[in-house]
């Protein structure tokens, strides 16, 4: 069956198109997908329904593909992941951006656990300077959720009052035995 995710995702990745400054871009990346992802991202999307994470991904990818053609994916994927962090914290889950940078991080497990069906994300390292984060666990594994799981960190820090680069050293997709987010901590 593989992973899946709560719709508040796909919702957040909608709203983004709707803001960018690109013209249409919601129509333009929603033409660019297989009908059958088309069908199912232009019907009501619910909040709390499960969809396949491999439909987030093929949207991630379209709007790479669309709004930064011929650059490299990654940084959409990031910007994907801030804006899901600033859609559903405000409108879902605002318990989760309240107090510390390193408190919002510690609650990296019940945070995965509201969007995931799968895959147990856990802390392994808080340090100052430095906190390691490790997912195990995913039945499914995607670059763009990887990329965009980065930058919903690096934003929830953020709005937390702190700051954070986050890597991605070690990834499921190129033979790691977890994905391992590093956030180098700063202000």
């Amino acid at each position: 069956m593989g992973t899946r995710i709560k719709g508040t995702t796909l919702i957040a990745r909608l709203r983004y198109l709707d803001e960018v400054s690109v013209p249409d871009a919601r129509r333009k990346v929603l033409e660019s997908l297989a009908q059958a992802d088309r069908d199912q991202l232009t019907k009501l999307l619910l909040p709390v329904r499960e969809y396949p994470l491999e439909l987030n991904a093929r949207l991630d990818e379209a709007i790479a593909r669309v709004l930064a053609p011929g650059q490299p994916p990654e940084g959409t994927y990031r910007r994907l992941g801030r804006a899901s962090a600033d859609h559903n914290t405000r409108e879902f889950h605002t318990s989760f951006s309240h107090g510390t940078p390193h408190d919002v991080i510690a609650r990296a497990s019940q945070l995965r656990a509201q969007y995931y069906t799968d895959g147990v994300a856990k802390v392994v390292r808080m340090e100052p300077a430095l906190v390691v984060i490790e997912i195990t666990g995913a039945t499914t594994v995607t670059l763009p959720d990887c990329e965009s799981t980065a930058g919903f960190i690096e934003r929830m820090v953020e709005i937390a009052g702190g700051k954070t680069k986050v890597t991605h050293p070690s990834c499921v997709l190129l033979g790691g035995e977890a994905c391992v987010f590093r956030c180098v901590m700063s202000g």
